[in-house]
């Protein structure tokens, strides 16, 4: 079973969750994969709400793309901030009301 270090998936289809190990997600769906669960075709994946579970290799896909890029279709994309904020820390951002920020997904 391999480590998940980078990797990710999207969603092919709709899948609900069977039991309390797994986790619901919807086509297209954005998940880091933590790591093979096992042999019999289960990833131990996280949504980008921070939910960890279990989902069927059948019903996504693993990325080609690196951890950290936009998926196709996406570059470029970005938020618009609301409300201004001014960093407290070296590790924090500081934008103003109205700038965008690049959506970038992975790593902390």
């Amino acid at each position: 079973a391999g480590t998940g270090r980078g990797r990710t998936c999207t969603a092919l289809h709709v899948y609900q969750a069977a039991s309390p190990d797994e986790v619901s997600f919807t086509k297209g769906e954005r998940m880091r994969i933590l790591h093979d669960a096992d042999d019999f075709g289960w990833f131990v994946v996280q949504k980008i709400d921070g939910e960890e579970g279990l989902a069927p290799h059948s019903h996504v896909e693993e990325d080609k793309r690196p951890e950290g890029t936009l998926a196709p279709g996406q570059e470029g994309a970005s938020a618009k901030a609301i409300y201004g904020y001014k960093g407290q820390n070296r590790d924090e951002l500081s934008f103003m009301a109205g700038g965008r920020l690049p959506i970038v997904w992975g790593g902390r």
